[in-house]
């Protein structure tokens, strides 16, 4: 069923007990996810000797992995070993934010214990914290709920998301071509305050030339969210077939280490006119 009748439907024939479902599903990841973010910012101010520190001293063990051939079967070394892969920073995180391992308490009582963090550094929130979590969770409704149905061009696109958008969030002011300066229009702007800039890229071109956007759009605009609608398969103006997966997978990387912006990618189907 296409996103336009699917929005309705939603909306009006769902029972108690499924939003019941859904709204302590949401609940549930939102506190998953507000405790990932806490552990994240906390172990971002220690150094790689304090990730090695703090897991020896609360578990006794760091994160290790052992090789294994294909065949599923360890590899051993010359002393007969296990063979282990190198563990880095990634690593050592990953493995302290779990929550079967550490708990998060463990984790800040740890960062005040060895000064890493001041006595009073968990007492008070800043706001851009606040603002991040909001913008974390528009971001996650859209990559959870959000089914593109065909599209003609990136302003189907964008009407879609913006439908999408006021109906789940009703409490929110939605806007769309929002001017800016030099004669710039954001796509997509919720509570003049988070960007959903949207593109439909046909080659590596529309990609690469995003960059510039989002450098222009960051001076004024922290929050900013790229969503890109994959048409790889279809049909071009010249008869080509589009191949662009790739690239954006790859300019995904680039919008993420330059400008810290967010990336969700829908695979969508062109609908001829």
């Amino acid at each position: 069923m296409g996103f336009w009748r699917s929005v309705g439907k939603k909306l009006s024939t769902p029972s108690e007990e499924d939003l019941e479902r859904v709204r302590q599903n949401e609940k549930r990841l939102q506190i998953e996810r507000e405790d990932r973010r806490i552990r994240k910012n906390i172990l971002e101010k220690f150094t790689f000797k304090e990730l090695k520190n703090i897991c020896n001293e609360i578990l006794g063990v760091e994160p290790r992995e052992i090789v294994k051939d294909r065949n599923g079967n360890i590899l051993y070394d010359k002393d007969g070993e296990p063979e282990e892969y190198e563990q880095d920073r990634h690593d050592y995180e990953e493995f302290i934010c779990n929550p079967n391992k550490f708990k998060t308490q463990q984790i800040k009582d740890f960062a005040i214990k060895h000064q890493i963090v001041p006595f009073n550094y968990f007492t008070t929130i800043p706001e851009t914290d606040s603002k991040k979590r909001e913008f974390e969770d528009i971001i996650d409704k859209i990559k959870l709920y959000f089914k593109p149905e065909k599209i003609t061009n990136e302003e189907h696109l964008e009407a879609q998301l913006t439908v999408f958008l006021k109906a789940t969030f009703h409490d929110r002011q939605i806007k769309r071509q929002e001017g800016i300066k030099a004669n710039d229009q954001l796509d997509i702007v919720v509570d003049d305050t988070f960007v959903f800039e949207l593109k439909v890229p046909k080659s590596r071109t529309d990609l690469r030339n995003l960059i510039a956007q989002l450098e222009e759009y960051k001076e004024e605009y922290p929050y900013i969210c790229v969503i890109i609608a994959d048409i790889s398969g279809q049909q071009g103006s010249e008869n080509n077939t589009i191949n662009v997966t790739d690239d954006i997978n790859s300019y995904k990387i680039k919008y993420k280490e330059k400008f810290d912006v967010d990336t969700l990618v829908f695979k969508t189907e062109v609908r001829k006119r």
